[in-house]
């Protein structure tokens, strides 16, 4: 029997739990990626990213789009058990659709091509993740916010995880092991998922099932899904086509860091965006604004600092995580380091604003012309500049991106739904400059690379949240004073919206 009165947490609740997986999400990197990269070294390492990379295509194509549009439907109707089951229902329908068919152009590929063939075994050893990333079901769960089961279940994965990558691999020539293991841990995870939702959704017969209502906004949120997950592996696929795995390797292990603290940051939106689209819903509009208000202003004050610790600690970040073959990566992750600030803002105004005005038609066309951009860009320099020409098109087509959607969402913003009050971000900027100085200061003091970052990581939390402090910053008051949710002030939902 599903659970009809679903037992909806606080945002406050849902947004540590979110986090506390990114946190994770950090730590086992720190632990496992050293030792992998150490093992496989460049080469192997890059060949298991270019697979990968080339899963994501057929990933992107079979999902539709769905994981983005499930979130904001099934947010949009959680309370009610009948609803809630038949929107689940259509849309798992169409994922087993469009995954068969995209499991069959998968082997016709790496069948008959034959740079794929030269490495079969490793290509065959992925195929699972195209059926248990569509049926892993975390759209689903985040929509009902469920953050508590799917951190659970996802501590128990990375814990096995990690288990298995130190005690069965040991040598560079065991890549598709070692891609066995995060396949194997991803199906584990999503059958965790699958066996648990029962006690959410109803069985509902298949003549009450209505598959055309979604069709209009699942194919604007695909078109729009397919521009963002090309873009994410466009860069590795065409290092990988235009260089060699080395070079992948090396893109690959700069661009992972900056997304692990790039998902800590943009933890905000994922926790909020089912709260929104059920307030947008219900009409509260005052409530709205504040949601959109609060996210913008945790977003800078996160990812301005974040972006210059990274220009200033990438060589003992790379050193500390990656080790010396990787130094390489050094400039790669300096470059990509604002895009923690653009895509940050770009989130918030597309999944806070533009997805709850159903404006995914407007947001298809930025990603169309950005993915355009990127892909003129990288075509264009990868030969003359290497991988580097693939972060400056990424950061160019993503600051592209948060312009065209600051123009389609200017009516909303005029409106007053964003309400940027300068002297806060001056004070955001004035404390990251003094963070940065005593940053330098330790660079000169400290030389064990281990102990100076550690040091700097936990010194610089502290120089900026006392600054921010010291400057009477309001935002910063409301996070680090009150100890309370950035949600929760002076709302008439009372305890709703902690």
């Amino acid at each position: 029997m599903a659970n009809k009165d679903l037992k909806i947490k606080s945002i406050s609740t849902n947004y540590f739990l979110y986090n506390f997986r990114t946190i994770i999400d950090i730590l086992i990197p720190l632990i496992i990626f050293p030792y992998i990269t150490r093992i496989l070294g460049p080469e192997n390492l890059g060949k298991v990213s270019f697979a990968e990379s080339i899963m994501g295509y057929f990933l992107i194509f079979s999902q539709l789009g769905i994981p983005a549009f499930g979130v904001r439907e099934i947010a949009r109707v959680r309370d009610d058990v009948n609803e809630r089951s038949r929107v689940f229902w259509e849309l798992s329908l169409f994922l087993l659709i469009t995954t068969l068919i995209s499991i069959i152009a998968y082997f016709i590929l790496i069948l008959y091509t034959p740079k794929f063939n030269l490495n079969l075994l490793l290509y065959l050893v992925i195929l699972p993740n195209l059926f248990f990333t569509n049926f892993n079901y975390e759209w689903f769960y985040t929509g009902i916010e469920d953050q508590v089961f799917i951190t659970v279940r996802y501590i128990i994965v990375k814990v096995l995880q990690c288990l298995l990558i130190f005690t069965l691999i040991k040598d560079s020539n065991q890549y598709v092991l070692y891609a066995a293991i995060l396949v194997g841990m991803n199906s584990i995870s999503a059958l965790f998922n699958i066996f648990h939702i029962h006690k959410f959704i109803i069985r509902v017969p298949f003549i009450h099932l209505k598959f055309n209502r979604h069709l209009k906004y699942i194919f604007a949120i695909f078109a729009s899904a397919v521009g963002i997950q090309i873009n994410r592996v466009l860069d590795i696929t065409m290092i990988g086509v235009m260089m060699d795995d080395a070079s992948v390797s090396l893109y690959v292990v700069a661009n992972r860091i900056v997304m692990i603290i790039r998902s800590l940051i943009l933890g905000i939106v994922f926790a909020v965006n089912p709260r929104v689209e059920n307030v947008f819903k219900s009409g509260e509009t005052n409530l709205y604004k504040k949601f959109i208000n609060y996210s913008l202003h945790y977003m800078l004050l996160l990812s301005i600092p974040a972006t210059a610790a990274i220009l200033v600690m990438a060589p003992e970040i790379i050193f500390v995580i990656a080790g010396n073959q990787y130094f390489g990566s050094i400039l790669a992750m300096r470059l990509l380091s604002p895009i923690m600030i653009i895509v940050g803002i770009s989130n918030i105004i597309v999944s806070l604003i533009l997805y709850p005005h159903r404006d995914e038609d407007k947001y298809t066309i930025v990603v169309a012309i950005s993915s355009v951009a990127n892909f003129i860009f990288n075509f264009l320099m990868i030969p003359i500049i290497g991988y580097y020409g693939a972060i400056i098109g990424t950061v160019i087509a993503e600051f592209l991106a948060f312009c065209l959607s600051t123009y389609f969402a200017k009516r909303y913003l005029k409106e007053g739904i964003i309400e940027l009050i300068y002297a806060e971000l001056i004070k955001y900027i004035v404390s990251t400059i003094l963070m940065v100085f005593f940053l330098l200061v330790l660079k000169k003091n400290i030389a064990n690379y281990h102990c100076l970052l550690i040091i700097s990581v936990m010194a610089g939390i502290f120089i900026y949240a006392v600054s921010l402090l010291l400057l009477r910053s309001k935002f910063a008051v409301i996070l680090l004073h009150k100890g309370k949710n950035m949600l929760n002030q002076n709302n008439s939902r009372g305890n709703y919206d902690k």
